[in-house]
């Protein structure tokens, strides 16, 4: 800061982490003032949270007031920052847990799903075959499911081949299977009460 600049204390209103800016409100009221993460003085990933209390200088700009050397309203105090964080540019690469196998942000050392110190399958978490052996496997051959049945289609051909009538009945039946099993299951349920 310069001798003459006067700093100001607000709070922050929000903040894109994608973009690496968001607008802090001045305590002393008065428009909102954009903020660049280019202006936070701290380490690391550059931030705000929303409602993190700054303290800032206002440089005047041709597009309006911009916050410079932000940092936080504490004395000695650093700020905090959003705990959010962009996926970045490559998206297409995705950690994937060997524990439960989901695709997502977490590895199998810090996986929270029950499955124990038991093996399980990747595809349907069943604990008595492994994702080699599933019934669910997508077939990767020809990029098909298994067949349930002798009559079902085998792929997106054959339901493309179908008729709209051939479709619905399909439909109908699947919907009718599920109520069968859920009352079964509901009737299981209601005798072990």
């Amino acid at each position: 800061m310069d001798e003459g600049d006067v700093a100001q204390i607000g709070t922050c209103k929000w903040f894109n982490v994608l973009k690496g800016y968001g607008f802090i409100t001045p305590d002393e009221g008065g428009e909102d003032i954009f903020v660049h993460q280019s202006e936070l003085n701290m380490d690391g990933f550059r931030s705000l949270d929303a409602g993190e209390r700054v303290r800032f200088v206002i440089r005047k700009r041709s597009e309006g007031n911009e916050a410079t050397a932000v940092v936080s309203a504490e004395p000695g105090g650093k700020l905090k920052g959003s705990s959010i964080r962009p996926l970045g540019k490559n998206r297409s690469h995705v950690i994937r847990c060997f524990k439960c196998g989901h695709y997502g942000n977490h590895t199998a050392a810090k996986c929270k799903t029950s499955v124990g110190s038991e093996k399980a399958c990747y595809g349907c978490h069943a604990t008595d075959h492994l994702i080699a052996d599933c019934p669910r496997k997508v077939d990767l051959k020809n990029g098909s499911k298994p067949k349930k049945n002798g009559n079902e289609p085998n792929n997106e051909k054959e339901v493309a081949e179908m008729t709209i009538g051939e479709q619905q009945s399909k439909i109908s039946n699947e919907i009718d299977s599920e109520k069968e099993l859920i009352s079964k299951e509901g009737i299981k349920e209601s005798g072990n009460c």
